[in-house]
């Protein structure tokens, strides 16, 4: 999971996530299906959080967390239409 949620900020900057999580140890033996899984909940939970109102102490909370529904998302529909079975 951690792997997998660092590597939503890797595709965000528009490097290839793909490819470090197909060579990458950690990833190794996880079912594809349970990647797409995790990156839908968590793109759930960054769509829920960004449309929260602002935090007076933290102003830019919110659109950071804009940022990475959108790099989620952005990542899950290329896993899926790379392999929309999966």
């Amino acid at each position: 999971m951690d792997l997998v949620g660092l590597l939503v900020s890797v595709h965000g900057d528009g490097l290839d996530a793909e490819a470090i999580l197909a060579d990458h140890p950690l990833a190794r033996g996880v079912e594809p299906r349970a990647i797409n899984a995790f990156l839908t909940a968590l793109a759930g939970y960054f769509r829920e959080m960004s449309a929260r109102p602002a935090l007076a102490n933290s102003p830019w909370l919110r659109t950071h967390q804009g940022c990475w529904r959108d790099a989620t998302l952005s990542w899950l529909a290329l896993r899926l239409s790379a392999d929309p079975v999966l």
